[in-house]
This record gives structure tokens, sequence and C-alpha cells, in this order.
């Protein structure tokens, strides 16, 4: 029993093993944290171009839109947060648009509101989805 217990032999493999599972763990975290970071940005620049899209397409613009059709800002939106989400999660976004007073005359103003459902890469811990949501408020220009 003594001549096994001063047996180094595969100690450093067990360290190995031990060590590389713990930085794997902390490198898979740190690349969630940044899909996070990453989705919660695009969320908001994508409310953020389509509130812009809202607020230069007034009731005076060649091209309006309107209350009652809201399709062109919701595809200002997606186009804005394609590139970091990708088509299919872009999809997926919640997009509502509200002109107050239901006037997209200039004065009035628009608001953009969206929300994504991210759900980690990893699921070592079995993190639930979060829920990330992202609000853009204009006046009509024109």
């Amino acid at each position: 029993m003594r001549r096994l217990a001063r047996d180094r032999r595969g100690a450093a493999a067990v360290e190995f093993a031990v060590t590389t599972l713990t930085f794997l763990i902390l490198v898979m975290g740190m690349v969630d944290l940044g899909r996070l970071f990453s989705a919660e940005h695009a969320l908001n620049l994508g409310v953020i171009k389509a509130a812009r899209y809202a607020v230069v397409h007034g009731s005076s613009s060649s091209s309006p839109s309107s209350p009652s059709s809201t399709t062109a800002v919701q595809s200002a939106f997606t186009a804005a947060v394609t590139p970091v989400l990708g088509a299919a999660d872009a999809q997926s976004c919640t997009v509502t648009v509200t002109y107050a007073g239901s006037s997209n005359a200039p004065g009035s103003q628009v608001t953009v509101q969206a929300s994504y459902s991210w759900a980690p890469m990893t699921t070592i811990a079995h993190f639930a989805a979060i829920t990330l949501t992202a609000q853009a408020v204009g006046t009509i220009q024109n």
C-alpha cells in the first residue's frame, strides 16, 4: 500500500485533465458572454435604425410608413440585426412599432420596441434563455 501511495505515475495526466476542463469552461463562458453582448448590441442598433426609418418616412415623405403598415419599419430592423443574429434569429425577434396618437405626421412620436430570446450556446449549467429587450423613440421629421 505504501508503494502505491508514493507512485507518481499518471499524476500529470490527472492534473492536465482537471486544468483543461476548468480552462475550457471559462473560455466557453467568455464566448457565451460575448455572444450575449453582441446580441444586445444588435438589438439596440436594430431599434435605432428602425426608428430612424420611421422618422424620415413620415406622412410628408414620398414613401411614408404609417401606423396601419409597419412592414417597412420592421424590415429596417431585420436588415440591421441579420448580420449579427443570422437570418433565422432575426426573424424570431418580436418588433412592435407604435405611433403616438396613431399619426405619422411631422412632430408625432414613433416608438420601436423589440425583444429577442437569447439562449447560451453552452449548456454546462443549463442556464435558461434570457429575454433581451430594446426600445427607441423618435420624433417624425418628414
